[in-house]
């Protein structure tokens, strides 16, 4: 309110400032119009007032005070007010700058609470996860809108998954490089890759099979793959020390060396397969990780870490 009445004061002083006689600006000062400095640097006009506001001082070549008894005079009565006008103005720049970026910081405070509680929220809410019986009317449903068409069927079946398990997205990645792919599949997303496959072989969609389980796949895509001969899964959370995680216990494995498809029969064959564990293993928790190692024959070992949010994609 202090401010609101010290700029409409200053306002009114403004009106009453003439604007005074017509000088020449250039370098910091204001001129005489003849003044060689003013004339060879082609120096514009502007009223004595402003030049005052602009800080400009008078010429020391020139001396425009001396010679001009009425620019002096005008110095002397106004000068004194149009400083304070504009140390008034730099004030309240500065007070309202204060206040943008006061209310900057508070809106991006309270943006960053927002994503937070987002965050908090997501994370301890349950992992919502289809039936098998659901999984199967989405699927019979997309094949039927698919008309054939495996694409199709895939981008329909994860938009109706979606209205139900939102967070929902295929298989994720354990590993990938140009010559290999290690992906983790929860029960809907191997029901999903069964499901599609039959439709690309024009198959029955309800012979589908639905496994209950994560299968870690191991899936090489040139002989120059490494040979992935064991995959390891371990559980921890923020009570365990490090070096005390669970193991978990493998359910089932084929993995195995195998030619790749198309390949000769002399090709050398690659280590491929899937090996299966508890879907227990992957349920997200509060400071839970879930380790994926996958022991090459030969070389370093190939892993990733999934945190709270990417366990919960596991589905």
């Amino acid at each position: 309110m202090i401010l609101v009445t010290v700029i409409a004061v200053r306002a009114g002083q403004v009106a009453q400032i003439p604007a005074g006689p017509s000088v020449r600006v250039s370098d910091g000062w204001y001129h005489l119009e003849d003044c060689s400095i003013a004339v060879g640097r082609q120096a514009p006009s502007m009223p004595l007032a402003d030049a005052l506001r602009r800080s400009q001082r008078p010429c020391p070549i020139c001396e425009p005070l001396a010679h001009q008894p009425e620019w002096a005079a005008f110095v002397a009565s106004h000068g004194e007010t149009i400083k304070a006008e504009v140390k008034a103005k730099a004030e309240a720049d500065a007070a309202e700058a204060k206040r943008k970026l006061e209310a900057e910081e508070a809106d991006r405070a309270r943006r960053l609470k927002e994503l937070e509680d987002e965050r908090k929220r997501k994370e301890t809410a349950p992992v919502v996860r289809l039936t098998e019986a659901q999984a199967r009317d989405i699927a019979a449903s997309a094949a039927a809108e698919a008309a054939g068409d495996a694409g199709q069927f895939q981008s329909i079946f994860r938009s109706k998954v979606r209205t139900i398990a939102p967070e929902y997205s295929g298989p994720q990645i354990v590993y990938a490089s140009a010559v290999l792919k290690i992906i983790a599949a929860g029960p809907l997303a191997r029901f999903e890759a069964a499901a599609l496959d039959r439709v690309q072989r024009r198959l029955p969609i309800g012979g589908a099979v639905w496994s209950p389980d994560v299968a870690i796949v191991v899936a090489p895509e040139s002989a120059e793959a490494p040979d992935i001969k064991q995959i390891v899964v371990q559980r921890s959370d923020s009570q365990r020390p490090a070096g005390a995680e669970t193991q978990a216990t493998v359910l089932s494995s084929t993995l195995a060396p195998r030619r790749l498809p198309g390949s000769l029969p002399t090709a050398k064959p690659v280590m491929s397969g899937e090996v299966v564990f508890p879907l227990a293993t992957f349920e997200p928790g509060e400071g839970v990780s879930v380790r994926v190692i996958a022991v090459p024959a030969a070389g370093a070992n190939l892993s990733r870490t999934f945190s709270l949010m990417a366990l919960r994609a596991i589905q």
